[in-house]
């Protein structure tokens, strides 16, 4: 049994509401999300190389909330079938952020905050174990 510490800076949280990002050409859903960084999942397109696009934009229709041209490392991906019946590719990738303005980081520690679900409090401070 291995036992993994989380050595994330800052905590990362389940979104409520169903935020997107929008990374070249792809539209993909965020699992989750941090200050730091977020882990998200789209239809991986073959032709393109979405690792060389150092741009994200986060997008939530319900809340009317829109973060554009965010400055990120690709730090991993990974790449799956997860069709039933006929082939159907997911990318997953892990995304850290860089150089956000005081604002962005205003405005991104608000939507966590405000788009988290309540146990976020609990977390907060914490760090995690999984095994």
């Amino acid at each position: 049994m291995e036992i993994m510490i989380e050595r994330r800076k800052n905590p990362r949280y389940k979104i409520n509401n169903n935020p997107f990002v929008v990374h070249l050409n792809s539209i993909g859903k965020i699992e989750n999300l941090s200050m730091d960084g977020m882990c998200c999942t789209c239809m991986d397109d073959a032709d393109s190389d979405s690792c060389m696009y150092k741009k994200i934009d986060i997008l939530c229709s319900k809340e009317n909330f829109f973060l554009q041209n965010l400055g990120i490392t690709v730090i991993k991906t990974k790449v799956e079938d997860r069709g039933k019946t006929i082939p159907l590719f997911m990318r997953e990738c892990h995304l850290q952020f860089n150089s956000l303005t005081d604002e962005d980081n205003h405005r991104l520690s608000c939507f966590i905050m405000n788009n988290t679900s309540s146990d976020r409090k609990h977390l907060m401070g914490t760090s995690v174990q999984t095994m």
